[in-house]
């Protein structure tokens, strides 16, 4: 019985010494400061429910000086640590005062460590009443644009811009965000060479002018995306087709133009390929002296008139050609629908020919080809019928004005 009670005594003995020893040799207590530790918000949903919003400084840190053993001390570190603070706790406007949490990695004992100072001891939060507002987006254009260059230049097309979206929605404190007029974006206009599509930052301005901080301030989109058509203008000249015909050409006939050119803008790659404006048709058999005609300006689908003329005048002169009357009776009718009989009521058509003095004289009545295409009329009855007439090759000779005959078809 001795001997056992020694050996308890013993075994004791020797776990005493073991524990002293791990306490004061192997893990003894230790004590540690950790700076610079950064402060979580919390909650902050709970205080939007009540129109507040924190307005206070968010980078905020604390340091810790803890106390424990050794081992876990080692665990720790600034990173690991988290400090956080919960907002439900506020439910009014003011600054207030908050006592944060502090939370250990899970390896780590909590029970073994104590915070022996905090700095500060309190978190300082300021809150105030918010609203949100919806504030126009304005383009503001800064740099010079391209130069005229041969008659083309390059222009921004302002009226046809389009911004997206058109308003930017901004939460923040009330006095503040009253504060602001509109959303500017500042485009070079330097750069823009080409109809340009982009996404573009913002500043939120007062009515002064002045840029308002954006610290405190909350916005549902970063950029604005703005659509910039680019417009080239360019110079062109405006011609009339010819036709040769009434037994005069380009040699007996001439126009002058009220305009000569005008300037059209649109899409460089459409406005690159129009070199010249046709205005239309001027057919010399319907010349018949001298005349002023009218053309109206037809541009293609995307192509401006940016000279606003919307029609132009040509003066039409006639020179070096007669004009005599000629009674042709030998004529035919050609194209007769089938089962059908032609009879013309006149016996002789009277034509108007117009050439140069020696063709003139040179044409006899046998030398001209008479001819009225029936073919499209189908049903009996009495109609005008306009008549073909053709000259001998290499005479300058042809008929002008109207020249019909009435014809009954039964």
């Amino acid at each position: 019985m001795r001997n056992k009670l020694l050996a308890m005594l013993l075994a004791l003995l020797a776990a005493i010494s073991v524990w002293l020893y791990d306490v004061t040799v192997v893990n003894p207590n230790d004590t540690d400061t950790f700076s610079s530790i950064p402060v979580v918000f919390e909650n902050e949903d709970a205080i939007r429910e009540q129109d507040l919003m924190m307005t206070s400084e968010r980078d905020v840190t604390v340091s810790l000086r803890i106390s424990g053993r050794r081992s876990e001390l080692k665990k720790l570190s600034r990173n690991n640590i988290q400090i956080t603070v919960d907002l439900s706790q506020v439910d009014e406007v003011g600054t207030h005062e908050l006592l944060y949490n502090i939370r250990y990695p899970a390896n780590v004992s909590s029970g073994e460590l104590s915070v022996e100072t905090r700095t500060p001891s309190y978190v300082s939060v300021t809150v105030e009443h918010y609203i949100r507002r919806a504030v126009e987006v304005r383009t503001v254009f800064e740099g010079e644009g391209t130069a005229e260059n041969d008659g083309e230049s390059l222009a921004i097309d302002t009226d046809a811009m389009t911004v997206s979206p058109m308003e930017v929605m901004v939460t923040g404190p009330a006095a503040l965000v009253e504060t602001i007029d509109y959303a500017r974006i500042v485009i070079n206009k330097t750069a823009i060479t080409q109809t340009t599509v982009a996404d573009y930052s913002y500043e939120l301005m007062d009515q002064d002018g002045e840029v308002i901080p954006r610290d405190e301030l909350v916005t549902d989109v970063e950029k604005v995306s703005v659509s910039i058509p680019v417009l080239k203008y360019k110079e062109v000249p405006l011609t009339l087709k010819t036709v040769a015909g009434g037994g005069a050409t380009v040699d007996n006939i001439s126009y002058t133009l009220s305009e000569e050119s005008i300037m059209i803008s649109g899409d460089a790659a459409a406005v690159d390929k129009i070199n010249q404006i046709e205005l239309g048709t001027l057919d010399f058999a319907t010349v018949t002296g001298p005349t002023n005609k009218t053309y109206p300006i037809t541009l293609p689908e995307g192509i401006n008139n940016a000279s606003g003329v919307a029609e132009v005048q040509a003066a039409v002169r006639v020179t070096g050609l007669n004009v005599v009357t000629m009674t042709i009776s030998d004529f035919e009718l050609i194209n007769v629908p089938e089962d059908m009989t032609a009879q013309s009521i006149s016996e002789s058509v009277q034509l108007t020919l117009r050439g140069t003095p020696a063709a003139l004289t040179n044409l006899q009545p046998e030398d001209v080809v008479v001819t009225a295409d029936l073919s499209s009329f189908t049903q009996a009855g009495t109609y005008i019928v306009s008549v073909n007439v053709e000259v001998p090759d290499g005479l300058q000779v042809g008929a002008i004005g109207s020249n019909t005959l009435t014809v009954t078809l039964s």
